[in-house]
């Protein structure tokens, strides 16, 4: 079965635009930057204002990984070029530790999410350990692995109930199987059963049989 978003999408771009392992990395001048202070960490990196000369940048600082993990992560954002989506504007390395950080323009926000997920290419399953579990959907909460670009929509729908209900992460699971109970707490159980039936999904592992929960209305969290 195949995903209705996208799924040929890579067949129609060359070699180059998605083979992220034979992509050569171009660092700039390490010296050309200066960090002042700490904006925040994420599993995989840490988050820091700088300066490049007299302007702000975000320099964000990857934590030790496959390189070919870093190769993904810049080839994905040279690629995304969009007026919408934040521009990356250099990679230097650390000569001594061997560290890359990707500089970014500063830009004034709060609490911006921004999502990147692996290229999608049709029949092969993937790695669910792809975004915080807060804004995970429910079909890599269940060990899913077709899934497809629709996995931002939802992560999107997480961020918008943040700001909406001002409640930070609006799901606020433990582990995976609680994150996946706080969800059904709020959207209930029937669409996911109804959903792991369609997919020969098994939910065996996540002992639902004797949980059934009604989806809330909006009137639940408006105070």
């Amino acid at each position: 079965m195949n995903p209705r978003e996208f799924y040929n999408v890579n067949l129609n771009k060359p070699e180059s635009y998605y083979d992220y392992e034979n992509y050569k990395i171009k660092t700039g001048n390490i010296n050309n930057y200066l960090i002042r202070f700490r904006l925040g960490r994420g599993k995989y990196s840490e988050g820091f204002g700088g300066k490049r000369g007299s302007d702000p940048v975000v320099i964000k600082l990857l934590k030790p990984v496959r390189e070919s993990r870093i190769q993904r992560e810049i080839l994905i954002l040279k690629n995304l070029n969009h007026k919408n989506i934040i521009h990356l504007d250099d990679v230097v390395v650390d000569k001594d530790s061997g560290t890359y950080s990707l500089i970014f323009k500063y830009i004034a926000h709060d609490d911006t999410l921004l999502t990147i997920h692996i290229f999608y290419h049709p029949n092969k399953d993937y790695s669910v350990r792809v975004a915080s579990r807060y804004y995970k959907s429910p079909e890599l909460l269940v060990n899913y692995q077709f899934y497809n670009y629709s996995l931002d929509i939802w992560s999107f729908g997480c961020v918008f109930a943040e700001m909406i209900f001002k409640k930070r992460p609006f799901f606020n699971g433990k582990d995976n199987f609680d994150q996946l109970y706080k969800i059904c707490k709020c959207l209930g159980t029937r669409d996911l059963f109804i959903y792991a039936e369609k997919f020969n999904i098994s939910l065996k592992d996540f002992n639902f049989d004797n949980i059934q929960e009604e989806k809330k209305t909006l009137k639940t969290f408006c105070h």
